[in-house]
């Protein structure tokens, strides 16, 4: 076999093992599975006393107001949504923490190896103590090895940590005194965000400058600078601690604030309850949401609205007296999708305006057989539906994704010899062309010379052939182990209670 027909085999079994037997990282026998985990409890913001410059004593107090003001309008704030390189920084933080105290550790241990030079003890536990500690260095060098060796991406992080505002005993309570090395005080004070400012007099104006930093990053997050007047500073730093909501929350935002008639009418955002009356909810994501408004001897009101990132969006809505018609549904096991025709309406257990004539109500749940029934059929103002395992689905999905394997399989088994066949005509070719080639050289035959020119043409449309036919293995490759995924995500989901 040539040299081309071996790296070419060499390839494709080196892309079929890498897929097929790549495995999880395998930890040392002295970790465990919490070890690969950042126990990161909440994303913590803290916030600075202002700098002033050129102000009199009367504008002083603008150094501490505004901050609070800052504090009042980002209290509440639920959670951060972590950010791919906030991701990557918290994880090198945990390896990095995890290397120091292994180091230390190492430190100590070679400290108390050290110190039997000058112990009392006899020779023998001397020496065991000795191979004691000497094993226990080596097992920590282990340790610190696999930790600089270790993928970043091995560790698990949640998506979204709590918003916690730092609180402080000091005299001012919440407030950070500004310090040089800033991001030195963050680290110092466990601060992922500090928001820190300055106020400037000009005149009768005052130039503010409010700027937000990250501990993984130098360059502020968030960064403002306008000319005021001292009556437009409270509004202005409400205008832009609107902005600066995104960065705290990381990501878009809308604020829904929902008033109706009668007061005590029920308010259902995408089938969940929010309140009566009146309800106000903040950081609601942006996208199309579902709207209910539901109170008995009323005509419900059920209205699709579109939510425009950093809108805050006001709706008033009076209900029109008339008669209404309630329907329960529960579901065992609760949590189903619910759906009048093709629209979700919620989650149950709900309750939702009785639906029209002929209208399809579905009830669904993932693993299990999804129930359907007319709206006529449906007798009493409740509906109880037990959702029984998706057994027969499963057996079904099984043997599907099974076919669709051996398939995909059996393709990729017949590519694989395209490219062998043809790389076995390139190299005949190719040597045919050397042949005349060489011929031509010693003899300058015109015969020998056109006879190179055909053989080197076909050689190349066979070689280029080749690794068309290596592209289209892969393709098939890729495909067949998607198609392997599928199959053992079918047996396990076909063999679980």
């Amino acid at each position: 076999m040539s040299k081309k027909s071996r790296v070419l085999i060499f390839i494709l079994f080196t892309c079929t093992a890498f897929s097929v037997f790549a495995q999880p990282v395998q930890l040392p026998e002295n970790l465990t599975g919490t070890d690969l985990v950042v126990a990161k409890e909440s994303w913590n913001i803290g916030l600075s006393v202002f700098n002033g410059l050129n102000l009199d004593t009367r504008y002083e107090y603008l150094l501490n107001s505004i901050p609070l003001l800052i504090q009042e309008e980002i209290t509440g704030l639920p959670e951060h949504r972590l950010s791919d390189e906030e991701k990557s920084h918290f994880r090198t933080l945990h390896i990095e923490a995890k290397k120091v105290a292994l180091e230390k550790s190492k430190s100590a241990v070679h400290s108390q190896r050290d110190a039997l030079l000058f112990s009392d003890l006899d020779t023998e536990d001397r020496r065991n103590k000795y191979k004691t500690f000497t094993q226990d260095i080596d097992d920590k060098s282990k340790l610190i090895d696999f930790w600089n060796q270790l993928d970043e991406d091995q560790i698990e992080i949640k998506n979204s940590l709590p918003v916690a505002l730092q609180s402080y005993s000091d005299s001012v309570a919440s407030l950070l005194v500004p310090r040089v090395q800033q991001q030195r005080f963050m680290e110092s004070e466990n601060l992922d965000l500090l928001i820190s400012g300055t106020v400037e007099r000009l005149d009768n104006l005052f130039y503010l400058n409010i700027e937000a930093l990250v501990q993984h990053s130098s360059e502020p997050v968030f960064s403002m600078g306008k000319i005021v007047s001292e009556q437009e500073i409270n509004e202005t730093v409400r205008d832009e601690v609107i902005k600066l909501r995104s960065v705290i929350l990381g990501r878009s935002w809308s604020d829904l604030t929902v008033h109706v008639l009668p007061s005590n009418a029920l308010i259902q955002i995408d089938g969940e309850t929010k309140g009566v009356g009146s309800v106000q909810i903040p950081h609601q994501e942006p996208g199309f949401i579902t709207l209910s408004v539901l109170s008995n001897g009323y005509i419900s009101d059920i209205r699709q609205i579109y939510l425009i990132s950093g809108e805050q969006k006001v709706i008033d809505i009076e209900l029109v007296a008339g008669q209404n018609t309630y329907l329960s549904l529960i579901s065992d096991p609760p949590g189903a999708d619910v759906y009048i025709g093709a629209t979700w309406v919620g989650s149950t257990p709900i309750q939702i305006e009785k639906p029209g004539e002929q209208s399809l109500i579905t009830i669904r749940k993932d693993k299990h057989m999804s129930f359907y029934q007319n709206s006529d059929d449906i007798k009493g103002d409740s509906l109880t539906v037990h959702l029984a395992s998706d057994i027969l689905n499963r057996q079904k999905e099984l043997e599907l994704s099974k076919k669709k394997f051996y398939r995909s399989l059996g393709w990729f088994s017949l590519s694989v010899a395209v490219p062998l066949i043809l790389s076995g005509v390139y190299e005949n070719l190719d040597n045919r062309y050397y042949v005349y080639a060489l011929d031509y050289n010693s003899t300058l035959n015109p015969d020998s010379y056109d006879k190179a020119l055909e053989y080197y043409d076909k050689a190349s449309i066979a070689y280029y052939s080749m690794w068309g036919g290596i592209a289209v293995s892969s393709g098939l490759l890729v495909n067949t182990l998607f198609k392997l995924r599928d199959y053992i995500r079918a047996a396990e989901y076909a063999t679980e209670d």
